[in-house]
Parts: C-alpha cells; structure tokens; sequence
C-alpha cells in the first residue's frame, strides 16, 4: 500500500523573477517621467509657482517607491496549499484555481514558445503556468506541485 505524500500546512507562495519586476518598474519610471514632463508644461502654462511642481514630483515619486516596495515584497503569481492551487497575474493562464482533487493531469507544454506547466481539470479546464516567470527553480516548482496532487490521491485499499 502506498501512502501519501506529507504536504506542508504553510502555503507555498511563488513570486515573480526578479527580471520582470525590474522590467515593469523600469515602465513605471518611464510613466513617472511623462507624468513630470506634463505636469511641468501644465504647470508652466498655468504659471504655477515651481513649488508645485516640486511638490508634485515628490508625491510621484513616493508613489512609485511604495508601488516598487509592494511589487517585491507582496506580489505573487502561484499558491500552492493543501487544498488547492491559486494563480493570479498571469495573463491567459486559464482556470485561476482549483482544489488538488479536480486536478485530472500535469504536463509540461510550450505554448508559442513559452515553457509552461499544464494542469488539466476533470471538467476539461485547463490551468497553464509559465514558469519562466518564477522567481523559483523550475524542477522544484514542478515537484512541489506534483507533491501537492500526491497527497490528495485517495489511498489504495489492499
């Protein structure tokens, strides 16, 4: 008889790579920039003291360091639990969620290119995580989630 796989109770969360956080802080300072360029020709039109302008710029910018902050220390693409997997940010990922039990077969695909885990669903869904996006290894992202699916195999009688 074969047992089932312990799976921890903490959630195990995966966070983007660090590469495409920099890439789309790196669109954010360009934002930032055109933000300052029109509010200087705004503000110059209007014939605003320069210390709005100032003001301004120090507002934009203290919004983007709590956006940068939120975007490393709190943004994630993939939770895996006991019950189930989550994914949210992930453009045309499919079905977003689902418990471990409705989870009907893994594989590994590349959709145009892009290297990506494949869960299909017993309704027909399907649920595709790039994992090049990860801030994880890809090996162990896959064994950790087929340790997940494991442990939810009902046991075999004798």
């Amino acid at each position: 008889m074969r047992e089932n796989a312990p799976v921890s109770s903490a959630p195990q969360i995966y966070r983007p790579h660090r590469a495409l956080i920099a890439r789309l802080l790196g669109t954010g300072i360009l934002v930032l920039a055109l933000l300052v360029i029109v509010a200087t020709v705004v503000l110059t039109v209007i014939g605003a003291p320069e210390w709005v302008l100032v003001i301004l710029v120090l507002i934009y910018i203290a919004a983007f360091a709590a956006l940068a902050a939120w975007a490393v220390k709190t943004v994630w693409f993939v939770r895996l639990d006991e019950v189930g997997y989550r994914v949210r940010f992930v453009r045309g990922a499919g079905v977003r969620s689902a418990a471990w039990t409705d989870v009907a077969g893994l594989a590994a695909t590349e959709p145009k290119g892009i290297p990506c885990l494949e869960l299909t669903l017993n309704d027909g869904g399907v649920t595709l995580i790039p994992v090049e996006v990860l801030d994880a290894d890809r090996e162990q992202f896959v064994r950790d989630v087929r340790e997940h699916l494991r442990a939810t195999e009902p046991r075999l009688q004798p």
